[in-house]
């Protein structure tokens, strides 16, 4: 009787689910440009990882001098929490 090892099977990447956050102080038109060109380079990033899935997009316009709340940076957190 021949006795054919038969070999452990690879393990499987764990997928890490990741969000993408982008902000910018103005709503001018160079800064928007500028948003859009930071999501698109990082939703590219993440394309291209095997084992990364991009879960959400997180955007904010806001001024840091004005003190106004970031709701996505917020909403962002809270996603990581559950």
């Amino acid at each position: 009787m021949e006795i054919i090892p038969i070999p452990a099977k690879k393990k499987t990447p764990s997928i890490t689910k990741v969000g993408i956050y982008a902000r910018v102080s103005t709503s001018r038109a160079e800064q928007l440009r500028s948003l859009s060109a930071q999501v698109s380079a990082l939703t590219q990033y993440v394309y291209d990882r095997y084992d990364w899935v991009l879960r959400d997009v997180y955007i904010d316009v806001c001024s840091a001098k004005t003190g106004s709340s970031r709701r996505e940076f917020e909403r962002m957190i809270e996603s990581c929490l559950y």
